[in-house]
């Protein structure tokens, strides 16, 4: 049966105001799930909860039917729940190859373990013409990709990417989108956010969408689409996927 990340009525406040409001979610191992909204509507805010950057207060977060909403962001990547977040973490002066191999030295492997780990992410993402590359004359979408690699170290179970799309040239982006659908045929659960909607909807099986902290709409992706509520809030009366 597989694993299931789930969150029950999210809530976040800060300085007396509810940022985030009662948004419940569930991913599935091997699914891809959307979290969309507008720009503040929370959608980061509600990353941050499922990573244990941040806790909520109140609302619950259960990995497998436990509860995890007091664990720490390094006990959760342990569990096998990984971040990329929006802001580039890589050594610019470093190559590709270095830099995983510093991620993997914080996985604690022994070295034919992390050899086997960065062979499989190098097939998976398709990386082994750019890893003797320096890091910083790598594109955007070759970076995205290096930090997608660097989740991956951890071999987890569900994966959560914050604007993966962002400032990437459409063809880029259809790349990127390939890699996405590969990981969840490989078993990873994916949870993804972006301001790109249609790349979203085209990616995901489900889609949550939350407006100024609200949850507004959950579902498969071709009722969301079709909400009124989203419309109007969101993606506009002439959208089309």
């Amino acid at each position: 049966m597989p694993g299931t990340l789930e969150a029950y009525s999210l809530r976040k406040t800060y300085l007396g105001r509810e940022v985030l409001s009662g948004v419940s979610l569930s991913l599935s191992e091997g699914r891809i799930l959307g979290l969309l909204g507008p720009s503040g509507s929370g959608k980061s805010t509600a990353f941050r909860l499922l990573t244990g950057v941040e806790l909520a207060e109140p609302g619950s977060v259960f990995l497998d039917r436990k509860d995890i909403s007091q664990v720490s962001i390094d006990a959760r990547a342990r569990l096998g729940i990984g971040y990329v977040p929006q802001a580039p973490d890589l050594y610019l002066s470093l190559s590709a190859s270095d830099n995983f191999r510093i991620a993997l030295e914080a996985c604690r492997y022994t070295r034919p373990k992390a050899q086997a780990v960065l062979d499989d992410i190098c097939r998976l993402l398709e990386l082994d013409d750019i890893m003797d590359m320096q890091a910083g004359h790598l594109s955007g979408g070759q970076r995205k990709l290096i930090e997608i690699g660097f989740a991956l170290c951890a071999q987890p179970r569900m994966l959560l990417l914050d604007e993966p799309f962002a400032k990437l040239d459409p063809i880029t982006v259809t790349r990127i989108a390939g890699h996405i659908k590969r990981l969840a045929n490989s078993g990873v659960g994916v949870l993804v956010t972006d301001h790109q909607a249609r790349t979203v909807f085209s990616l995901a099986e489900e889609i949550v969408v939350i407006n100024n902290g609200l949850m507004i709409a959950k579902g498969p992706s071709s009722e969301v689409i079709g909400s009124t509520a989203v419309r109007e809030s969101f993606l506009g009366e002439t959208f089309s996927p």
